[in-house]
């Protein structure tokens, strides 16, 4: 059956039973007896009092529907010569139901309805009596019950249209509140694999599935998992691997516009503009008994439609993002390369950076801003003379001011261009002291921005460890006893204590490789 004429369906027999209980209670009190007829379910029904045992009289049931081609009369005689009346109930100029009315004269006249039988010739005639006897009042409540008919139609139908708008304005607002909320998630278009939980998440607890899961196919550079699952534990396959396989499976066989499997499933691929294999999945449906509307597919769509403007954005920010940093290392890797001993080194203070940024407690994001300082600290030295970068021995004080000149021709470098405006601390200040007695501007304790602290840090270990023109590098241990000994004087100590939890095998094996390339450099 079609889902709609399933829906027109249940609304009719909902009307009829409202109807129903309503007219029975009124015409209970005027003496009436009443049973109710649904016509889509071709069902007599009795809500409460003596009707309940005569619905259950199937003589009498048997009487009625034997009448029905008298119905439309809205009058007529049943079993031993009853008199019915039969008054329509009518939804949008159909009828949906009737309502059958009958009244006892007395207990004879109720026997013989209930049981069909009379047990006596002055029953008979009693009866008889009864049947032959017009009671004009009788009609008059039967009208009155039967504009009650229309009244109670007409009041179901006000509540129903009143119930149904809420339910409208209720579906309305959770699909605003969702693509509101997605929408102002876009933002945070760095982290694609939030936005995407988010997504999921979002559809699984507005819609009631027991899980939603995104496949991303092939687009796994900008999101590490294959998969991305919200879901109840119980809902959907138990492991990662079967989920991977079923999501697989689903994108091998199933028409990727609307599809419903054994789980009760709603699959919408993502829009072609973005380009991948992409597509949401959401099943187990928990809520409205497991139905799946078309609201549900509609909002899903929608969800799918955002998710796919906001990966395809994500990607072209990742390609930006890329091209950007691989700019910015060329360029901090040309300045190192004006001294064959500082080469690679801007990369290591990166590195040690955005680790001691990590140990700190910052997120990705902010550790990544880190990174690029780092990459960036000692961009001003292009406007150092190569003499003084790369003088074998001891420099002279002019030479040394020419050297503390090298921050503050970065930050000018730099401050002109959009998106480096959150480095320019780490950039300009990278050589001041915890006890103020650094440069350019003789900042301490924590005047000193805290990306700078961390540069700071990272930048003379890596000085350190390194061979420069005038000194051979240190050891490991003699450097690291160095950080400890300048903590509070030179180095921020909690920078300098999260230094020394860092694995340092990364960036030895980054030394290992600078090394390897310099000697071949040199063949």
């Amino acid at each position: 059956m079609n889902p709609l004429t399933t829906l027109e369906s249940d609304i009719d027999t909902r009307c009829v039973e409202s109807v129903g209980r309503e007219i029975s209670a009124r015409a209970a009190k005027l003496g009436f007896r009443c049973v109710v007829h649904d016509s889509d379910q071709d069902s007599f029904h009795c809500y409460g009092g003596e009707s309940e045992s005569l619905i259950g009289n199937q003589r009498w049931h048997a009487v009625l529907k034997s009448k029905s081609d008298d119905w439309e009369q809205g009058k007529f005689r049943g079993g031993t010569g009853v008199r019915v009346w039969c008054l329509p109930i009518e939804r949008r100029h159909r009828i949906v139901g009737r309502v059958f009315l009958h009244r006892f004269r007395d207990r004879i006249h109720k026997n013989a309805l209930f049981s069909g039988i009379l047990e006596s010739e002055d029953a008979r005639r009693s009866l008889a009596e009864v049947m032959r006897i017009e009671h004009p009042e009788e009609q008059l409540l039967v009208d009155m019950l039967r504009e009650a008919v229309d009244d109670q139609v007409t009041i179901h139908e006000a509540r129903f249209d009143a119930d149904d708008l809420a339910h409208r304005l209720s579906e309305a607002y959770e699909t605003l509140e969702l693509l509101y909320a997605l929408g102002r998630s876009m933002k945070s278009i760095d982290n694609p694999q939030k936005f995407v939980v988010q997504v999921c998440h979002r559809i699984r607890e507005t819609l009631g599935f027991g899980f939603v899961a995104m496949h991303v196919g092939k687009d796994t550079d900008i999101l590490p998992a294959e998969t991305i699952w919200d879901g109840e534990e119980d809902a959907g396959p138990e492991s990662i691997e079967g989920r991977d396989r079923l999501l697989r499976a689903i994108m091998k066989h199933a028409p990727l516009n609307e599809w419903k499997d054994s789980l009760g499933a709603v699959v919408r691929s993502l829009p072609n503009e973005y380009g991948t294999d992409a597509l949401i999945v959401a099943g187990d449906k928990i809520a409205d008994g497991g139905h799946i509307s078309s609201y549900d597919t509609k909002l899903i769509e929608a969800a799918s439609s955002f998710t796919s403007t906001f990966l395809s954005n994500a990607r072209l920010y990742d390609i930006q993002k890329r091209l950007f940093v691989g700019i910015i290392e060329s360029l901090s890797a040309a300045i190192d390369a004006k001294d064959a001993y500082t080469e690679g080194h801007s990369r290591r203070v990166a590195y040690l950076g955005e680790q001691i940024a990590f140990q700190l407690g910052m997120n990705t994001q902010d550790a990544e801003r880190v990174r690029i300082a780092g990459l960036l600290h000692d961009v001003g030295k292009i406007g150092v003379p190569e003499a003084v970068l790369c003088k074998p021995g001891r420099l002279t004080d002019d030479e040394f001011e020419y050297i503390k000149r090298h921050p503050e021709i970065g930050y000018r470098i730099l401050k002109d261009l959009t998106g480096l405006e959150d480095v320019l601390p780490g950039v300009l200040h990278h050589h001041e002291r915890q006890d103020g007695r650094g440069y350019p501007h003789g900042l301490s304790g924590d005047e000193i921005p805290q990306m700078a602290r961390i540069l700071a840090c990272a930048d003379t270990f890596d000085a350190m460890s390194s061979n420069r023109a005038y000194r051979s590098a240190m050891p490991r241990e003699k450097v690291l006893a160095e950080l400890e000994r300048c903590k509070g004087t030179q180095f921020d100590p909690d920078v300098v204590d999260a230094f020394l939890k860092i694995d340092l095998t990364v960036y030895d094996k980054m030394v290992a490789e600078e090394a390897a390339s310099s000697t071949s450099k040199a063949a």
